[in-house]
């Protein structure tokens, strides 16, 4: 088996690739958005995830990195740390995370930073909809996240010279 690295990581969407295969779109806090292949049961490459990647939900990924610039890395195992069930938090919370993930994707992809903000303000927002927060708190995390990416407007200073 080859040498295997572990992140924590968001599920942000799984799509077939072939019958035994799998892309898996996720967040992590050290490469942001990162996409993953995951072999299927009955592929050459055995992989020993044990739990379904479900979109939000939080998961420990084990990988292989990608050896070529045109490959993805490739899961070899997955554990829950948390599963989002839209039967508690309803589709509000589903939409409001879908929503989420839009202006997170455009942060994650301008960003110089080791996406740990995005990755922390995700997940802090993923348990903030399980725990069914109001409409003022889950803006909080937009305002957040568009002061971080430089979106939010700060009359405290000019931007490009800081002079006030």
């Amino acid at each position: 088996m080859p040498d295997l690295l572990a992140t924590d990581a968001i599920i942000i969407d799984t799509r077939e690739l072939r019958d035994n295969s799998s892309i898996v779109d996720t967040l992590t806090p050290l490469m942001g958005c990162t996409s993953f292949l995951i072999y299927g049961p009955n592929s050459k490459t055995k992989t020993g995830v044990s739990c379904v990647l479900e979109r939000f939900s939080q998961v420990t990924l084990e990988y292989t990195p990608s050896k070529r610039a045109d490959s993805l890395p490739v899961i070899y195992s997955a554990s829950l740390i948390s599963y989002f069930d839209t039967s508690v938090t309803g589709l509000r919370g589903y939409a409001f995370l879908s929503w989420w993930l839009e202006i997170m994707r455009h942060v994650s992809v301008n960003s110089d930073d080791s996406h740990e903000n995005t990755f922390g303000l995700t997940s802090n927002l993923i348990s903030a909809i399980r725990s069914h927060a109001d409409d003022s708190t889950l803006a909080e995390f937009v305002y957040k996240m568009l002061t971080w990416c430089g979106l939010m407007p700060s009359l405290n200073a000019c931007r490009e010279c800081g002079s006030p």
